[in-house]
């Protein structure tokens, strides 16, 4: 891991459909290198997948429920239909599947009090999640994660190095 696949890595989460010539301009590559430097990223897993990420800003919070019960979330997705909603599924360390999460954005103005009661017998364990108050500081971690990795010798940082 060098500066150039920190930076890319940086661009690419923020979004994954910058083009080729936008990132050569970034990074002072040129789009083949580009080009090897993702598929590279991807050989080796560090990319996953490639996935959308909607725009929430009309939403200022959330309400997250966890389950081990994959019918919990076909019912609870139903129950809530008129809602936005964010399925993941939760892996062990080994890759596994563990379980599921369900995240409800509730719109502005909207009761989360009553939302909360009625998410609840759904799900095993519940996080209200307040969108708003961080978005800002959280928006220039999220582009500048993995540059900020990098020492000034280019090295990658890393909590097991002493």
């Amino acid at each position: 891991m060098n500066k150039a696949y920190a930076k890319l890595m940086d661009v690419l989460k923020y979004d994954a459909r910058t083009p080729l010539s936008r990132l050569s301009q970034i990074l002072g590559k040129s789009s083949p290198t580009i080009r090897f430097m993702i598929n590279r990223l991807v050989r080796e897993g560090i990319i996953r997948k490639f996935q959308v990420v909607l725009h929430v800003n009309v939403h200022d919070r959330g309400v997250i429920g966890i389950t081990g019960d994959e019918r919990t979330v076909v019912l609870a997705l139903k129950h809530f239909k008129d809602y936005e909603t964010i399925v993941g599924v939760l892996e062990n360390i080994e890759g596994r599947e563990e379980g599921y999460m369900v995240e409800i954005l509730v719109p502005r103005g909207e009761d989360v009090g009553q939302l909360i009661i009625e998410f609840g017998p759904y799900f095993e364990r519940m996080i209200v999640d307040h969108l708003e108050p961080f978005r800002d500081v959280n928006k220039i971690k999220f582009t500048k994660r993995f540059s900020r990795m990098i020492n000034k010798k280019g090295e990658y940082l890393s909590i097991l190095k002493s």
